[in-house]
């Protein structure tokens, strides 16, 4: 009759090492014994970690007998950051030069590896816009080229500035490695910073604007830092007098077609900005 064996834990807190910068944990001094080795913390673009393992010192060899100074060479399942892009001026279909223009953007997260035997339960792309963007639209989801459905194969969810597309629990399960899953939508300009530079940079940090995706509970910042920039334009209108004084009521047209290196005459419509003094 075969007999089951239970082991007992010596130590059930463990032990705790952070691997260094060259990736590498020592436990020094253990005493002979069979320990369970597992990973509790692992850096943010890491996917999958290491399945727990059994470890006995000393080591069994077939040449060298019994071995004392182990090394174990536990891996990991990497994901690749996703990257985010403003879409190129002739794909913006409502593009202009002044606040409440439209900007178009690109995100694309290849879809990563997991450990043999693991599953994908989750899956999703998140941006958390800085305030002078407003969401306006998503135009399109698409996996591998083909384009996904609202509510069927994800769902978008909107919490002030942080959106969130959601694969659903239908499409998770066609998921493959390697592909790659795709956001494109369009957010406003709402106001421009003192230095005219919006930018979306990769973080993790809830509390912070930026942009990334999660695998299975696991968060991965984004790799790129986009940039959109505004310039801010004040006119002063004075008198010849000194001290000069200020004159309310002149009117300003600002317009977008400067070419060849030298200013068109005025023409009659067309402004991007007016304004008043």
């Amino acid at each position: 009759e075969e007999v089951q064996q239970t082991f007992c834990l010596v130590n059930a807190n463990g032990t705790v090492q952070t691997t260094g910068t060259n990736g590498e944990a020592k436990f020094s001094d253990l005493p002979l014994g069979f320990y369970y080795v597992q990973e509790t913390k692992a850096p943010a673009n890491i996917v999958s970690k290491t399945a727990p393992f059994y470890l006995s010192i000393p080591l069994p060899h077939e040449t060298e007998n019994w071995i004392y100074d182990v090394h174990a060479y536990p891996k990991n399942q990497k994901g690749d950051a996703p990257k985010k892009e403003i879409n190129v001026d002739g794909a913006q279909s409502d593009n202009g030069v002044t606040v409440g223009s439209v900007v178009e953007w690109t995100i694309t997260q290849v879809v990563p590896a997991l450990n043999a035997g693991e599953k994908y339960t989750s899956a999703s792309i998140w941006d958390y816009l800085p305030d002078s963007l407003g969401y306006v639209e998503t135009t399109e989801v698409s996996y591998d080229g083909t384009p996904l459905t609202l509510d069927t194969d994800y769902t978008l969810v909107q919490d002030g500035q942080n959106l969130t597309w959601k694969l659903t629990d239908a499409r998770l399960g066609k998921l493959e490695a390697g592909k790659t899953i795709t956001v494109k939508f369009k957010t406003k300009v709402l106001k421009v910073t003192e230095t005219g530079d919006i930018e979306n940079p990769g973080s993790d940090d809830p509390e912070k604007p930026g942009y990334g995706s999660e695998f299975n509970g696991n968060k991965i910042p984004g790799d790129t830092t986009p940039h959109t920039y505004w310039g801010q334009l004040v006119i002063n209108k004075t008198d010849d007098s000194t001290p000069a004084n200020k004159l309310a009521g002149a009117q300003f047209k600002v317009f977008d077609n400067y070419q060849n290196g030298a200013c068109p005459a005025l023409p009659a419509s067309g402004e991007v900005a007016t304004g008043t003094s």
